[in-house]
């Protein structure tokens, strides 16, 4: 049961910072997103490493850390912060890749999703942080696509291995991925709907009280009058 709770707490960090449900719904979600992630950056370093590529596990390393950083953002309470700067290091990184490991490894697939979680890490209020990380986003996948077909030899050369283990680690962990987001995306929207279900029957529960007081009232005041 522990890993379960610090897992739960984990994915609630920072929603005591914020009193609307719908924002609630976004900080679990990019807390979960952050979690998943993490683990799959961690088994890309070990690949890393195991092949004895120190810069790229340097690069993945970094990454690990920037993503990190979301949770602390939620945890201020600075939540589009949190938002924009996960998809902007999400971005960033995920070009690197594809660069780096060029089109053989599938890691631009990544690029597509990117743009599908935009519309999960902002509210529909927040719409501009959408369009311009949508726009930055394609923008992104034409440069990788461009760049890897240019006739120019990278500087760091791979070996085949690590590319073979970063293609099937994309064919594999894409689709874990989407259905481990697709499976958090629910639950966050799913435990929005109790929340906002509790504070209406909350809220009606407040309003009866309230009533029933006043009218208590009132026949105190008229016993007193009598």
């Amino acid at each position: 049961l522990r890993p379960m709770n610090l897992f739960k707490y984990l994915v609630d960090i920072g929603i005591e910072k914020q009193n609307d449900v719908t924002s609630n719904k976004h900080i679990r979600f990019t807390n979960s997103l952050v979690l998943i992630i993490c683990c799959f950056i961690i088994q890309n370093i070990i690949l890393s490493i195991y092949y004895k590529q120190s810069l790229i596990a340097f690069i993945q390393f970094a990454h690990f850390l920037m993503i990190v950083l979301v949770l602390l953002f939620n945890y201020q309470g600075w939540r589009v912060l949190a938002s924009a700067w996960f998809s902007s290091a999400a971005i960033f990184f995920v070009t690197i890749y594809s660069i780096v490991f060029t089109l053989e490894s599938f890691n631009f697939t990544f690029l597509p999703m990117i743009i599908f979680l935009q519309f999960f890490l902002f509210s529909p209020g927040e719409k501009k942080y959408i369009i311009i990380f949508v726009t930055i986003t394609v923008l992104c996948f034409a440069a990788v696509l461009v760049i890897t077909n240019l006739d120019t030899i990278l500087a760091m050369s791979l070996p085949q291995g690590l590319l073979n283990a970063q293609r099937w680690n994309t064919l594999v962990g894409l689709p874990l991925l989407s259905t481990a987001i697709g499976g958090y995306a629910y639950f966050t929207i799913r435990k929005a709907g109790e929340e906002l279900a509790k504070e209406k029957e909350d809220l009606k529960i407040s309003q009866k009280q309230l009533i029933q007081s006043e009218k208590m009232a009132s026949l105190g005041e008229l016993t007193a009058g009598i």
